[in-house]
């Protein structure tokens, strides 16, 4: 399957992007510290879904590391691949093997957010699910088949 994860044309579309369940796949994982000095990880989500009325349109999600919050990026991972191995989220290395172009499901929330006095509407990443045998099958009759993705020699991190 070839699918650019790494291309800046994304979409930005108008609004947010819509609830519900979306294929992804991750266009970007990095490492670093939340502005309350926790261990986190930042994630971008890039539609890919053939049919999806967002493709091509990018989410963005963090994975705080604490004891209490790392079942988030606990999911995330399984939703990848269950069979993943362990692994340091704190390594950008890890990330990069693991994580980085690999597609799953996401399912998306709406959620009111107030900023200086506005509210706006903020998608929220509410669950994460592996491939279904559907899906895999759109996947490969949009992109080809297999579901390991070609990426540039170049890794962007």
């Amino acid at each position: 399957m070839k699918i650019d994860v790494t291309s800046d044309s994304t979409s930005t579309g108008s609004g947010p992007i819509a609830e519900g369940g979306h294929i992804v796949a991750i266009s970007q994982a990095d490492f670093g510290v939340s502005k309350s000095g926790n261990d986190m990880v930042t994630v971008r989500f890039r539609v890919i879904g053939p049919d999806d009325g967002d493709k091509d349109r990018e989410l963005r999600a963090w994975y705080v590391l604490t004891s209490s919050q790392v079942g988030r990026y606990v999911a995330m991972a399984r939703a990848i691949d269950p069979k993943m191995r362990a692994h340091d989220p704190t390594q950008q290395g890890d990330l990069n093997e693991l994580v980085w172009g690999k597609p799953l499901v996401v399912t998306v929330q709406h959620e009111d957010d107030e900023y200086n006095g506005e509210v706006r509407i903020r998608e929220r990443i509410k669950s994460h699910a592996g491939l279904s045998d559907a899906e895999v099958t759109a996947l490969a009759g949009a992109y080809g088949s297999g579901l390991v993705l070609e990426l540039i020699d170049e890794t962007p991190f």
